[in-house]
This record gives structure tokens, C-alpha cells and sequence, in this order.
């Protein structure tokens, strides 16, 4: 387990190193391209992990279920806290800007709701 942990952390440090790299040296329609993918992850991300098929096999209707959740402000906080130091890191190499934020807004992984 010890080793997995080891390689995994290697692997994200990598990975942010190397998508700095890519944001420093990347042209403006790369950059953009860039910001508009990972909006588009954040939004596939979250109907990956929030999927509303649980609802019904836990015997509630999955429409009334899914919209409660969706106005709860404990799985509101638990999810923008899940996020954040992805949502930090991103943001602070650029990858969270200009209208792409509107990705992450729909994705609601942001403290308050609202674009980083």
C-alpha cells in the first residue's frame, strides 16, 4: 500500500508539474482550449461521482432526489471541499478563466457557488 501511495503521489506531482509547463509556454488558443476541457471534465467529474440511479435503488424517486440534493447545502460544502486544492491549483495556472468558469459554476464545486 505503501508503494501504490508513493507512485500515485509521484504521478499528481507530475502531472501538476508538467500541466505548469504546458500553461507557461501554451498560446492563447491552446490556453483556452485547455480551460474549456477542464470545464467540461469538472462537469463530466461530478455526474461520474453524483449518479442519480442511486436514488432509486435506494427506493426514492430519483427527480424529487436528485433536485433535493442539489439544493443541500451539506453535499453543496462537501463537494467544494472535495475540490478544492484541484479547483486552487487549476485556478492558479490558469485554467479556471475567462468563460470556462461558467463550466465550474454548472459543476458547483466552488465554496459559494459561484466561478472561482
Amino acid at each position: 500500500m505503501r508503494i501504490h501511495v508513493t507512485e500515485e503521489a509521484r504521478h499528481i506531482r507530475y502531472a501538476r508539474e508538467d500541466l505548469a509547463r504546458r500553461m507557461a509556454k501554451a498560446s492563447w488558443p491552446g490556453r483556452q482550449f485547455a480551460r474549456v476541457v477542464a470545464g467540461i471534465g469538472a462537469l463530466l467529474l461530478r455526474t461520474v461521482l453524483m449518479r442519480p440511479e442511486v436514488y432509486a435503488r435506494a427506493g426514492l424517486n430519483r427527480r424529487a432526489a436528485r433536485k433535493a440534493a442539489r439544493r443541500n447545502e451539506h453535499i453543496r460544502r462537501t463537494w467544494a471541499e472535495s475540490f478544492e486544492k484541484l479547483r486552487s491549483y487549476l485556478h492558479d495556472q490558469g485554467v479556471i478563466a475567462g468563460p470556462s468558469r461558467v463550466f465550474w459554476h454548472l459543476a458547483r464545486i466552488h465554496p459559494d457557488g459561484k466561478p472561482a
